[in-house]
């Protein structure tokens, strides 16, 4: 099956594989660098793979699950789901769900099915974000962000979610890019967004994984474990008394 030989070729003949050093270098998310180390993010190792399965035309796709992205590799009749990042294994739905309870998240079909190139686009600039923020780079991400407000991707995106466009403006989909725009009361923001230079409204929620850049959050916000924030004016005794709820495992720079 191509598939198969998909898999075994980039995974074991060129060594594809996921990094076991600095895990957020900015080498891993960079698609040149990775071609040079075989080496990289699981989005970047995903993308190697879709953009391959797609030259030898071989239906691919990538699933946006949060925290660790999958690729789904589609024969005649079947599927496969495989981990490019742990040398292709292959995954069933069932250890994906497992994943996400480990991980205190529930189901949500979106990530189950292939996301959009504009959407992963997005993720990925996220993960470039997240890179220099621990790197104490604000100037490559104000450089970044204003690039990206330039092509199109600012306030008037405010709903990209895993399948395109949707959602009505108050909320946005997984993934979603949200800049110098407003987060409405008591939206809700998708897992794995990044939102920067925006006013939240009260009662917001944020999805988990999201990078927060140079965000007000006001009373009310719920912000959930495993967020990234950075230039965000609280600390957790602040939010508290803000009352802002800030999960224990969410970072802030």
């Amino acid at each position: 099956e191509r598939a198969t030989v998909l898999c075994d070729y980039l995974s074991n003949t060129v060594g594809f594989s996921g990094g076991d050093g600095d895990y957020h270098h900015p080498d891993n998310v960079h698609l040149h660098r990775v071609l040079e180390t075989r080496s990289g993010l699981p989005l970047s190792l995903c993308a190697v793979y879709l953009l391959v399965a797609r030259r030898v035309g071989l239906r691919a796709s990538i699933l946006p699950l949060p925290g660790h992205v999958m690729l789904r590799l589609h024969g005649l009749r079947t599927s496969r789901i495989v981990d490019p990042f742990h040398g292709c294994r292959v995954r069933s739905q069932a250890s994906l769900m497992s994943y996400l309870a480990s991980h205190d998240l529930g189901f949500d079909p979106n990530w189950f099915r292939g996301a959009s190139d504009r959407s992963l686009f997005l993720r990925q600039v996220n993960n470039l974000i997240q890179t220099y923020s621990e790197r104490g780079f604000p100037s490559e991400i104000e450089t970044l962000l204003d690039t990206l407000d330039a092509a199109g991707f600012g306030a008037s995106r405010k709903s990209i979610g895993a399948d395109g466009v949707w959602g009505s403006g108050r909320s946005s989909g997984p993934g979603a890019c949200m800049l110098a725009s407003h987060v409405a009361m008591g939206a809700r923001v998708g897992a794995g967004s990044l939102v920067a230079h925006c006013d939240v409204g009260a009662l917001a929620t944020v999805g988990s994984g999201c990078l927060l850049h140079d965000v007000d959050l006001p009373a009310g916000v719920v912000v959930p474990a495993g967020v990234f924030m950075h230039c965000v004016p609280l600390n957790e005794a602040a939010a508290v008394g803000a009352g802002v709820a800030v999960g224990a495992d969410a970072g802030g720079a």
